[in-house]
């Protein structure tokens, strides 16, 4: 979901958000994001089927909002100034008794005891380590672009989705931005691919609230095919993979940056307690710790995405009465379970 390798926008939920304590960003990461206030989700013809705000779970627990991409991964560069940074994409990796050997496509080769693989859903550590990873694919695909706020159709810190029968629309609002000095929300539409057509191409349907289904003419589109991808394993003797390069998420749950977090703030630990020479076993302890909660999330969000992802009007007739009638804190059910349990 990236537009000029920036991207767009990440909700954090508190499973992420408390681990930016331990590199001291969190206030910042507060004052950046705009607090998720409520959720809501209506019909495709946009008639309410639920609604409600943060259940006292969340707020026990930390932070719930959502973030500009480019302001998170700047704020966690900032808190370790001492890193040196380098351009550049894996090509090759090669590991060895005491490090791992990575080769970039600028032809710079770095060395180091360890290399930690967190390069995306399409990651080329985890296909130099694992080889290719079959990917799970749910057929549609999600146009996203932005609108200015006041054509969000929703309140200031709502966020609104609307559930339709082969089309799915989501509006996510974001805090006042410094460049443009505005404040915008995001808009992505998912929906399968229609006989003929290459691609998503958002347009006005009966069933879509026309304020939310069409991009401004001005609009930048990006296309973003709802796969995931789940690795065989994360790690090599001096090798890790960490978040979507690991278990990559569809956006359904909003889940994704919130398990890497925690991910890394886990690896961090098993790393903090052993010496160069310990780091092999630091990492079969880190997926032994990790892989299983994350990969239950990841069946969370796709589980939703069957739900949410139907062309059938009688199946989605369906989810949308049983949306209407269960309590409004159902569907955050499963996240809030995993917030009572250690990490």
């Amino acid at each position: 979901m990236t537009t000029a390798g920036r991207g767009y926008a990440l909700a954090l939920w508190p499973h992420g958000t408390r681990v930016l304590h331990s590199v001291g960003v969190h206030d910042q990461l507060v004052e950046r994001s705009l607090t998720t206030r409520r959720y809501t989700a209506r019909s495709g013809s946009g008639a309410l089927l639920t609604t409600a705000g943060p259940p006292p779970a969340i707020e026990r627990h930390g932070h719930w909002g959502i973030v500009p991409r480019a302001d998170l991964v700047e704020l966690l560069g900032a808190a370790r100034a001492d890193v040196e940074r380098r351009d550049g994409r894996v090509v090759a990796l090669e590991e060895h008794r005491a490090g791992a050997v990575a080769l970039l496509d600028d032809g710079t080769t770095l060395e180091g005891d360890l290399l930690v693989g967190a390069d995306g859903v399409g990651s080329a550590v985890r296909t130099g380590l694992l080889g290719p990873q079959a990917r799970h694919d749910t057929g549609w695909s999600c146009a996203t672009w932005w609108i200015d706020s006041a054509d969000h159709p929703a309140a200031l810190g709502e966020t609104v989705e609307f559930w339709g029968a082969g089309t799915f629309i989501g509006a996510y609002p974001l805090p006042r931005t410094r460049l443009p000095h505005r404040r915008r929300s995001l808009v992505g539409r998912a929906r399968p691919p229609r006989p003929g057509a290459g691609c998503v191409v958002p347009s006005a349907e009966p069933d879509c609230p026309p304020t939310a289904c069409c991009p401004p003419p001005s609009a930048e589109l990006t296309l973003w095919p709802m796969t995931d991808v789940r690795s065989d394993r994360w790690i090599g003797d001096r090798v890790a993979l960490l978040g979507d390069a690991a278990t990559a998420f569809l956006p359904t749950a909003g889940m994704g940056a919130s398990m890497a977090l925690e991910s890394a703030a886990a690896l961090a630990d098993e790393l903090s307690r052993c010496d160069a020479a310990q780091v092999p076993n630091a990492l079969r302890l880190y997926e032994r710790w990790r892989r299983s909660r994350v990969e239950r999330a990841q069946r969370q969000s796709r589980m939703l995405a069957r739900a949410l992802f139907t062309s059938s009007h009688l199946c989605a007739r369906l989810r949308n009465g049983l949306v209407a009638r269960a309590p409004a804190g159902l569907l955050l059910g499963p996240l809030l379970r995993d917030l009572e349990e250690p990490v």
